[in-house]
């Protein structure tokens, strides 16, 4: 490279950069490189892999995304010409110049527009076949279509293979990855789209530059991205086994045990939320996140609730038909769940000011669904264990003290309210009994 640097300052560089035969042969190279550098990054490792996976997934069609100019799918359609490629682009100009470069190819079809709708049209139309393998690009500026496409191919495809672009890898800097603003391709960006009924394995790439490029030759940056092999557990023992694989790569499956980020739903009752965190499940045993300020109070900001602080948590176990409540008070948000067994769970509307007083709506929290409710202000809760015992868990938004914050207390079986139990003669403590 530098000896070329050398004659582009000689004299006779300035006198054949005029000539139109050596301006042609000069701009034939130069996008030859440029295309050898964008394909697949110009990475050897990366391109051995696909090469690895295409020979032993066979799959039934490549889907890309953000194509760019085209180059990545070039490469793929040269070295698989019989598998069906499927190429799309936002952005109009790119999309104009992928097209005229592709245009050689039998087996790739370009297409203009957003990739989620385009996903979705490819599926219904029965193009992806079984065995579909995906090479997605996070974001075009500040458009991130990735959260969409993961959780389109987790929901709407049984098995499949992912490899996403400019991707960051936990712990190794190493690699470049994309970032735009505040935002960047990582993770957090895969796992709450990904599907907790389908089985996830992961490699990361674990070499250096100096494996991933042929030494005198100009490349980009050593660019990270992650293969993601779902509904594959075997087909991934087999090619995690594989020497090269071994070599380049490392098992990073347990990074998709985190599942999804807690969804929110409305209920029938204002401000209730019915909130269903995420829950893993293996030969181990069940992992579920509880709380998150950041996602929780994101899910509030949705449905129209400010921002809650949660200070102060209290735990209640109970026996089979021990029934508790209605119990409230006028300041306090609650956030409650059932960790242990299974509770009938009613909340009911209190505030005697309100047109909706009496009403009622009821819910079956458990260790099991780990659902959550989210209890305004006003409101009474009351709940009946229904297996042998239960544990019952809730956090507040104040602190506990009746002398300071009354609480009020109505009858379980309230006549105005005629609320329908499971139980006729529950277990009752005195001042449920009483009120």
């Amino acid at each position: 490279m530098n000896l070329y640097k050398r004659f582009e300052k000689s004299r006779y560089y300035q006198v054949l950069k005029n000539i139109k035969p050596f301006q042609d042969t000069k701009r034939f190279f130069h996008k030859k490189l440029i295309s050898q550098v964008w394909e697949l990054h110009g990475d050897v490792i990366l391109r051995q892999m696909f090469d690895i996976l295409l020979k032993e997934y066979n799959p039934t069609s490549i889907v890309e995304t953000g194509t760019y100019m085209g180059y990545t799918s070039g490469y793929l359609a040269k070295r698989f010409p019989q598998i069906p490629i499927y190429t799309c682009e936002v952005n109009e100009e790119f999309y104009e110049k992928a097209k005229k470069n592709l245009a050689k190819f039998e087996n790739v079809k370009v297409i203009h527009g957003s990739s989620d709708k385009i996903l979705n049209y490819l599926i219904d139309q029965n193009l992806l076949g079984e065995r579909p393998l995906f090479y997605l690009d996070a974001h075009w500026e500040n458009f991130w279509p990735l959260e969409k496409e993961i959780k389109i191919i987790a929901e709407r495809l049984n098995s499949a293979i992912i490899s996403i672009d400019d991707f960051k890898i936990n712990g190794d800097d190493r690699f470049r990855y994309d970032k735009y603003e505040d935002q960047e391709c990582s993770l957090d960006r895969v796992i709450p789209n990904i599907n907790a009924e389908n089985k996830y394995n992961l490699l990361f790439p674990n070499y250096g530059p100096e494996e991933a490029f042929r030494k005198g030759i100009n490349h980009s940056p050593l660019t990270g991205y992650p293969i993601i092999f779902q509904n594959l557990p075997e087909f991934f023992g087999k090619i995690k086994s594989l020497k090269f694989v071994d070599a380049n790569f490392v098992d990073k499956s347990s990074f998709m045990e985190y599942r999804k980020k807690v969804t929110g739903e409305k209920t029938s009752l204002q401000n209730v939320l019915l909130l269903k965190p995420g829950v893993f499940i293996d030969h181990r045993g069940a992992y579920t996140e509880i709380f998150n300020k950041k996602n929780y109070n994101e899910i509030f900001k949705v449905n129209g609730i400010p921002d809650l602080e949660f200070i102060q948590d209290d735990i209640s176990v109970s026996k089979k038909h021990v029934l508790r409540g209605f119990h409230g008070d006028n300041k306090t948000w609650k956030l409650v769940s059932c960790s242990k067994g299974e509770i009938y769970t009613v909340i009911l509307n209190c505030d005697k000011n309100s047109k909706n007083f009496g009403k009622w709506q009821a819910f079956i929290l458990s260790g099991k669904n780990m659902h959550q409710l989210l209890i305004p202000p006003k409101y009474g809760n009351s709940y009946l264990v229904i297996s042998d015992d239960a544990v019952y868990h809730y956090k507040q938004s104040t602190y506990y003290n009746p002398a300071d914050l009354p609480q009020f207390t109505y009858r379980w079986d309230d006549s105005r309210f005629k609320v329908k139990w499971p139980i006729d003669n529950p277990v009752l403590s005195k001042r449920d009994l009483l009120d």
